[in-house]
């Protein structure tokens, strides 16, 4: 398999907050048939007009003596079982890209697949649910807002954060945490409030394939920092938007007071 922050982004290991959309896709996949030795050169999907692409991609991916079952292909995307006895005795799933009926690449790759790391190589929820998802779109949904621990209507649940960020591995501690999701939550709030259903946030993802850009500063002087986080808005259908958010810490105000940030998305103020 490919080595992390490649572009897998199958994220088995983010954390706590994603362990019941891990269980849930493990339940789906342990409900697959497990392919041995023989039945990999035996199953029904030989003929399929992509077969011949997706071993050539898996192969390419795992090696030569790579072998695939189960092959799925819905928009634009393909979902197969791989094994490779050379390597591991134990198959897992792959998903492509499909490029077309000659050709395919994998695109992510493990035991379970984080559904919102599909989101973010632009798999919406329609096609998880032909692929990898054995229930209905509205259950996917579900598990991705319970996932982010969404707490009310309007209000996003929120995922990654406890990850570690740009090329540096810096991390946020709880009491950063907290401001960030509660001037999110606000802000988030509002925008849902004046959203179409399929538009709103659900989820806003710290984990995104783009975070090594998420940088943190700190004066030499003041030792007050500035941190820019890039983030992932996960839509009710499962798509993606793009958002940057900065917060910027300031001194306390009074011998008795406490440092506190502010807060920018996308270069706007919002409440904190």
């Amino acid at each position: 398999m490919l080595p992390p922050r490649k572009p897998n982004f199958a994220r088995v290991n983010r954390g706590l907050s994603h362990l019941a959309a891990i269980l849930a896709s493990a339940i789906v996949l342990m409900a697959m048939a497990t392919p041995d030795a023989h039945a990999a050169n035996s199953f029904a999907d030989n003929h399929s007009k992509y077969y011949k692409a997706a071993l050539a991609a898996a192969r390419k991916y795992d090696g030569p003596d790579t072998k695939i079952s189960g092959l799925k292909v819905a928009r634009g995307f393909a979902r197969a079982l791989i094994l490779n006895t050379s390597v591991s005795p134990q198959s897992y799933t792959a998903i492509f890209k499909v490029h077309s009926v000659r050709s395919m690449k994998v695109i992510a790759s493990g035991s379970a697949i984080d559904p919102v790391a599909l989101v973010e190589l632009h798999m919406p929820f329609a096609t998880q649910v032909k692929l990898t998802w054995s229930g209905s779109e509205k259950s996917l949904r579900h598990a991705v807002a319970t996932e982010g621990e969404y707490a009310e209507e309007n209000t996003p649940g929120f995922t990654g954060f406890d990850g570690s960020f740009g090329p540096d591995s810096w991390e946020l501690d709880a009491g950063r945490f907290d401001g960030i999701e509660h001037a999110l939550s606000k802000a988030v709030h509002k925008r849902n409030a004046h959203t179409k259903n399929s538009k709103r946030t659900i989820d806003v993802d710290a984990a995104y394939k783009f975070n090594r850009h998420s940088k943190i500063t700190v004066n030499k002087t003041t030792y007050l920092e500035t941190f820019t986080l890039k983030l992932a808005f996960v839509s009710e259908t499962g798509t993606f938007t793009k958002h940057t958010l900065k917060a910027t810490q300031h001194p306390a105000q009074g011998p008795t007071g406490s440092s506190y940030y502010t807060y920018k998305l996308d270069g706007h103020h919002i409440a904190r």
